[in-house]
């Protein structure tokens, strides 16, 4: 009787090494998925270089395809050509075809995953994803590619009900698989102030803190000015000694993509109320201290080398929790949230949060006993046609106030329950066993697997044929779809829905901008899309050769 092999399993991320959500997930659950010894394991990760592959082969002992390069690299201009190629679209079929992937999983947000959908390889493996469902409505688009997926899990209990919702009960949502905490590394100090006295703060303080990456969707501005009017609100009622002891804790990136943290500070006064965390490129030490601009000198080695963390150079595991154990409070203040993982961080430290009605956030408030701010104003985002939430400030100013006028005695209750929330539902071993479950359930269908199965390689109409001309757009559009790209699968689908559009309007948004589409144009598209089918079933069948690339090289040393 043959022996059975071992299921190869291929994630795509942004890379186990990196100070990310993402990148940590997938650290923690490969890690685990690793360690069982049941699984041939691969990542192909977007944003890392073979020199940090190999450079981080230690906690990250499984085979790395590196998708990055470096800008000096002749290859940098084709990686950036195209939106997605950094997240991996234009090495991922060289990827595939070298490790012959049975399953492909993706935990990434949809335009960073989607292209594996539209793989000319995607038949021969089972493609397992979990997007980061953060709004509702859902783009049809989206929808579409997820109904198209073989297994579907969300972040959310939330995310789940709106993909099977809007999904018409197509999507395959075989459940929830929510970030992790590891619990041994995230736990509530035993003296708040001697911890503090040991990062450089002194003194009896009340701190509101914060862990978000500074960019677009979250909301520094309305956190600042809420915190302002905190303050205000403390000297209003005659607790000026709260006013005196309370600061705002910001731990985030600077400059970035998003605010202007400078400018922020300077419109609500808070230059003087509000703490960032430094961390020293020379030497490695970190340490807290008011905002020094984007580089500042280390106070441990003098060296002008400190600056606010970030994805690339960012802080541990453990040296994160320092912080968190610094905050007597957490707020996660953002237009919207597939999870966010940093208030699962805080309350495994014991940290209440205060967190935003909408979204994921709302179920992390209400199930940690938090204080969930509902949201004041609703709109209709332009780039994703997805509601987002601006929340009521006044809100979060008055909990605030109500939350620290208490007695620690009677906080401490929160602090109880944050914890054994994070232990209850989020815990790291946990989400790894449902991947783990999740993959040894799955039963290969059709070509899934089948690296070697022998098919026959539909060759496109090389050019439009006259009579095109008396077709109406519908019965062009068929044509493509069966002539030009065999795909008769497609009929019916997003993309027939898409060419008829597109030739009914003239136009197509490609972008930020809309050009011109005909008929040529399309078939132009198809052709170089079948072509590109055939060329990967032929390289998949040893009918051409492949070159030898170095990142697959060195994936295999």
């Amino acid at each position: 009787m043959p022996t059975k092999t071992k299921k190869r399993i291929l994630m795509v991320n942004e890379g186990g090494h990196l100070h990310t959500g993402y990148g940590n997930y997938g650290l923690e659950v490969l890690t685990r998925l690793y360690n069982t010894d049941k699984y041939e394991i691969a990542e192909f990760s977007s944003f890392t270089t073979i020199e940090q592959a190999r450079d981080n082969k230690a906690i990250c002992p499984w085979k790395i395809y590196a998708n990055a390069v470096h800008k000096d690299d002749p290859r940098y201009e084709q990686m950036k050509a195209r939106g997605d190629c950094s997240f991996g679209s234009w090495r991922f079929e060289r990827v595939v075809l070298d490790f012959k992937p049975d399953i492909v999983f993706d935990i990434r947000d949809y335009w960073m995953l989607a292209f594996e959908n539209d793989s000319p390889l995607r038949e021969y493996f089972h493609w397992s994803i979990m997007p980061t469902v953060d709004s509702s409505p859902q783009n049809e688009s989206w929808l579409e590619t997820f109904i198209q997926a073989d297994s579907v899990f969300t972040y959310s209990d939330w995310g789940k009900e709106v993909l099977e919702d809007e999904g018409g009960g197509k999507i395959e949502t075989c459940g929830v698989a929510s970030p992790g905490v590891d619990l041994n590394v995230f736990t509530p100090t035993k003296d708040k102030n001697v911890h503090r006295d040991s990062m450089g703060l002194s003194g009896d303080l009340n701190i509101v803190g914060t862990v978000m990456r500074n960019q677009k969707r979250k909301l520094y501005p309305e956190l600042f000015e809420a915190f302002a009017n905190y303050i205000e609100k403390c000297i209003k009622e005659g607790r000026e000694d709260l006013a005196k002891k309370s600061y705002l804790y910001v731990h985030t990136s600077y400059p970035d993509s998003g605010w202007e943290i400078p400018q922020l500070l300077a419109r609500y006064g808070l230059s003087h109320k509000a703490l960032f965390t430094y961390l020293c490129g020379n030497c490695g030490y970190y340490f807290s201290s008011f905002f020094q601009d984007a580089r500042t000198v280390c106070k441990k080695c003098s060296h002008t080398s400190a600056m606010l963390p970030n994805s690339a150079k960012g802080l541990t595991r453990k040296q994160l929790a320092d912080v968190y154990n610094l905050f007597d409070a957490y707020v996660q203040y953002s237009i919207c949230e597939g999870f966010g993982m940093p208030q699962v961080e805080a309350i495994a430290c014991g940290v209440p949060i205060f967190t935003v009605g909408y979204s994921a956030m709302t179920e992390i408030g209400v199930k940690s006993g938090g204080f969930v701010v509902p949201p004041k104003t609703k709109f209709l985002e332009l780039e994703t046609g997805a509601y987002r939430v601006y929340p009521d400030n006044d809100y979060l100013v008055d909990s605030l106030f109500n939350f620290f006028i208490k007695p620690l005695p009677a906080r401490a209750k929160f602090n109880f329950q944050a914890r054994q929330t994070a232990e209850k539902f989020y815990d790291w071993d946990v989400t790894a066993k449902i991947w783990e479950n999740h993959f040894d359930s799955i039963e290969l269908t059709g070509n899934q697997g089948k690296w070697d199965t022998k098919v026959s390689i539909h060759e496109p109409a090389e050019s439009i044929p006259p009579q095109h001309e008396n077709w109406n757009n519908e019965d062009f559009v068929e044509w493509l779809i069966l002539d030009v790209l065999g795909r008769p699968d497609l009929i019916n689908g997003h993309y027939s829905m898409e060419a008829y559009r597109s030739l009914h309007y003239g136009i197509r948004k490609v972008g930020e901008e809309y050009v011109n589409i005909t008929r040529q144009d399309l078939f132009n598209a198809a052709k170089a899309k079948a072509k590109l089918k055939a060329l990967a079933e032929k390289a998949r069948m040893g009918m051409v050769t492949v070159l030898k690339e170095d990142f697959i090289e060195a994936a295999n040393e």
